[in-house]
């Protein structure tokens, strides 16, 4: 056996030990996958990936992350639980439980201290939250925002939303964008907006 492939033969026991103890794949990952420093998938991933720290996808994920900061690149279905942070850069059709929550676009709930998301369908609940566009229902702890289109209910002290959609704000303060004067869009208690049929 010449030395080169003595070396190849170490670097793959070293690779598959490195694999086994980390929770490292280089490709598309069935099963459960539990790290003991971190579970990084490479590809699409479809089960459980477990790791007290980090739980990466850098495909699509089918099935559920549990650690301190988990991250999706493509789109979830399933859930993300995390002490900390849970980023999808897709589409989350499932749940985010964590401190921080944010998915480009959220079917279903995210339930944080922070939560963001551009496009929310179901339900945020948390401490403060924010949505570009948002169909459901929003409660928070200290304020809520949505910033293009809102249809669906508002609870939070501070609430604000846009001049688009149809929608219903409980808050010690409501604040609704549009024209007019300050009066009828910042009120105390009860705020809501009926979008004219054109």
């Amino acid at each position: 056996m010449s030395l080169e492939a003595i070396i190849e033969k170490i670097e793959d026991k070293v690779l598959m030990k490195f694999v086994k103890t980390f929770g490292y794949s280089m490709n598309d990952y069935k099963g459960v996958q539990p790290g003991l420093v971190f579970a990084v998938t490479r590809g699409d991933f479809k089960g459980l990936q477990t790791s007290p720290t980090i739980c990466e996808v850098e495909g699509d994920m089918y099935g559920a992350q549990f650690s301190g900061f988990n991250t999706v690149e493509g789109n979830a279905k399933g859930g993300l639980n995390s002490y900390l942070v849970n980023i999808v850069k897709g589409c989350l059709e499932g749940y985010a439980i964590g401190a921080t929550n944010y998915a480009k676009h959220l079917k279903g709930f995210g339930v944080g201290i922070t939560n963001a998301y551009e496009i929310l369908e179901g339900v945020l609940v948390g401490g403060v939250g924010s949505a570009g566009t948002a169909k459901g229902f929003l409660m928070n702890a200290f304020s809520s925002s949505v910033t293009k289109r809102f249809d669906g209910v508002e609870i939070a002290p501070i609430c604000y939303a846009p001049d688009k959609g149809n929608y219903f704000q409980v808050g010690l303060i409501t604040i609704r964008k549009g024209e007019g004067p300050w009066y009828k869009r910042i009120t105390p208690f009860i705020g809501w907006h009926r979008e004219k049929k054109k």
